[in-house]
Formats: structure tokens, C-alpha cells, sequence
């Protein structure tokens, strides 16, 4: 019979190494600060609110932050966004690879198949994606003849096309580039001319 004793005790020699070797390595891996180690996050005020609904009363400590005209509200989301960007900032690289990669998985341009209303066919055309710009908000976009005339003249605005659409009045708002928001409402002072 062989004698298998040594390649048991050598064999725990390499276990006891290695275990070693892991505990050491583990050790220095968690000895150094991660990159958002380094910085504090912002911690948002408790500041209860009482909410009744249907008969049930809850409190809200972070309601406040609801309120968009804050300047609590601003200053704390300012402080998030900062710290976002630190401790995002090394991976920015990687960030980028992925939005290219995302990117080139999607078709930029296309078109959709022509559906016809009426007398008219109705399509949706993606085209490449085009930055906007900042300095327009549209949301509480509201269209005055005289504020298109004197403001977004001034800021660009290069055509206002108003056709009909079934009743309805369809307006384009055209700000100098391919990308057009459509609105579709009724509009007193235009139905009478």
C-alpha cells in the first residue's frame, strides 16, 4: 500500500496558504476608501407633516420636498446633483461606452407605416437625435400672438403653422431645428378668423 500521508499534509499547506493570501488581500481591499467614500452625502431635513386621507392620518417627514418653489427644496436638490457628479465622476468613461453601445442597438432614424385619416396620411419620422435647447420651457408654454411676436422672435423662433385637423386646430412650434412638438387644442381667438 502507498503511503498517501505527505500529499495530505501538503495539501493542507496550500489550503492554509491560501486562506492566508485571501484574508491578506481582503484586508487591503477593504483598508482603501471606495471612490463615494470620500464624499458626505446631503441628508434631507425631517420635518413632519400631518396628512389625512380618507380617514387615515399618516406623517410625512420629507413632504416639504414636494414643494418645488422651496428654495430649501432647490438648495437640497442642488446639493444631490453635486454629489451625484463626485461620486459618478470615475466612472464617466464607462458611462459613455454604454450610451454608445445602447445607441448603436437603436435605430435613430425610421419611419413609421403611413396611416391614413380622412384625406390626409399620418406618419411618425424619428430622425437623429438632436440636442434642444435650454433656454426653452415648454410646459407651461402659452401662445400669445403678441409674446411670439416680441419674445420668441427674439429667441428663435422661426415659424408657427396653424392647419385644420378635424374640428380641432393643429399647431406646430418650429424652434430652428428638425425636431417639432405638436399641440393639439381649441383656440377661440383663432376659430373666428
Amino acid at each position: 500500500m502507498k503511503n498517501i500521508a505527505p500529499f495530505h499534509q501538503n495539501n493542507g499547506i496550500l489550503i492554509r496558504c491560501a486562506v492566508v493570501l485571501l484574508l491578506i488581500f481582503t484586508m487591503v481591499n477593504c483598508s482603501q476608501k471606495r471612490p463615494y467614500e470620500k464624499f458626505e452625502p446631503p441628508i434631507a431635513k425631517k420635518i413632519p407633516e400631518k396628512i389625512t386621507m380618507h380617514g387615515h392620518t399618516r406623517i410625512d417627514n420629507y413632504y416639504w420636498l414636494g414643494e418645488r418653489d422651496n428654495p430649501l427644496v432647490i438648495k437640497y436638490l442642488r446639493a444631490e446633483n453635486d454629489y451625484l457628479e463626485k461620486v459618478m465622476a470615475h466612472t464617466e468613461a464607462l458611462q459613455e461606452t454604454l450610451f454608445e453601445e445602447i445607441r448603436g442597438r437603436i435605430k435613430e432614424t425610421d419611419l413609421s407605416v403611413p396611416e391614413r385619416k380622412g384625406d390626409y396620411f399620418y406618419y411618425i419620422r424619428w430622425e437623429e437625435v438632436i440636442p434642444h435647447r435650454d433656454d426653452v420651457e415648454l410646459l407651461r408654454f402659452q401662445i400669445h400672438r403678441d409674446y411670439l411676436v416680441v419674445e420668441e422672435r427674439m429667441n428663435g423662433l422661426r415659424q408657427f403653422r396653424i392647419h385644420p385637423w378635424f374640428g380641432e386646430k393643429e399647431y406646430y412650434i418650429d424652434f430652428g431645428e428638425t425636431t417639432y412638438l405638436a399641440y393639439l387644442d381649441t383656440i377661440p381667438e383663432l376659430d373666428s378668423k
